[in-house]
């Protein structure tokens, strides 16, 4: 090795550039705690944003019938930002949706049974991280009635808003309608947020570098 390859490797950029190429070892129990603090932010960036456009859309004044539309989180700018990368798909699932796309089915079923469980003997409701495979994780999180609101549209018809229960029937069908008779704190369904286990790897290694 000449002087000059020596001068190289002391240089400060040199050096952090042969660090960082250095693998970085992560426990099972790293990458757990790493995709499920991944899935709940995502979720929560998701409902923040959906929450927000519900008030401001209750705040206008409209009828409620003609703002259904807002429900749809394929449509929130945040949503398609997180998505764009194709890596992460988030959608949502119910045990009793009004929309018969959402209805809960194989594992997304029976997280939203135990969550259903939880709530009838007043557990804990907490984000829950499944593994797909060896490659892929699913984080779920409650979701819950937690606005006035909410019951406008879930509840029991006689406090449906005006031109709901219509509404949904001409969309849906009237039987799907009937099933959703829901209370504050009732389980709406759940954030589904599944992404690679090499995302939280690849996010883990470049923050503990």
């Amino acid at each position: 090795m000449s002087c000059d390859d020596k001068s190289r490797i002391s240089n400060p950029n040199v050096r952090e550039e042969i660090r960082a190429r250095k693998p970085v070892k992560l426990s099972a129990g790293q990458i757990t705690e790493g995709g499920l603090a991944l899935g709940s932010t995502l979720s929560k960036q998701i409902e923040d944003a959906w929450i927000s456009r519900w008030d401001s859309a209750m705040a206008s004044g409209e009828p409620l019938a003609l703002l259904t539309e807002f429900c749809k989180i394929e449509t929130l700018p945040v949503y398609k930002q997180i998505t764009d990368n194709q890596e992460v798909e988030i959608n949502r699932s119910a045990l009793q949706p009004i929309n018969p796309a959402h209805e809960a089915k194989d594992l997304s079923l029976e997280l939203a049974e135990a969550y259903q469980y939880n709530i009838d003997n007043n557990l804990p409701l907490t984000a829950n991280l499944q593994k797909y495979n060896e490659n892929q994780f699913l984080v779920t999180s409650p979701i819950t009635v937690n606005r006035s609101y909410c019951i406008s549209c879930h509840g029991h018809s006689a406090q449906l808003a005006t031109g709901i229960e219509q509404k949904f029937s001409k969309d849906y069908s009237a039987e799907r309608s009937e099933a959703i008779k829901m209370e504050q704190g009732s389980l709406v369904g759940l954030w589904n947020v599944s992404f690679p286990r090499s995302m939280v790897v690849k996010q883990l290694s470049s923050s503990t570098r």
